[in-house]
């Protein structure tokens, strides 16, 4: 997910702190280097791609309908709280 959504994104505390100063490991919210090397990742504006999730009810990538993963929303998460986009 640090390929896809930047540094420091895939950490993400569900408590809403630094995840520095929470003890939150990222080992536990992302997926491994593996795992994202060996499949496709499309890139999204991450407030058009919240929004589609919302009004649609479906937690699907837009482009092929593949299920989003729990990392991946978590990382979407912190990624709206980061730039205040949600």
């Amino acid at each position: 997910l640090k390929a896809q959504w930047g540094d420091g994104v895939a950490v993400h505390s569900s408590k809403g702190g630094d995840p520095k100063t929470t003890g939150t490991d990222a080992t536990t919210t992302s997926p491994s280097s593996a795992d994202i090397q060996n499949r496709h990742l499309n890139l999204f504006d991450g407030r058009v791609l919240a929004y589609y999730l919302v009004s649609t009810l479906q937690f699907i990538d837009p482009l092929n309908r593949r299920d989003l993963t729990r990392p991946e929303l978590v990382a979407l998460d912190a990624y709206l709280a980061q730039h205040s986009l949600g």
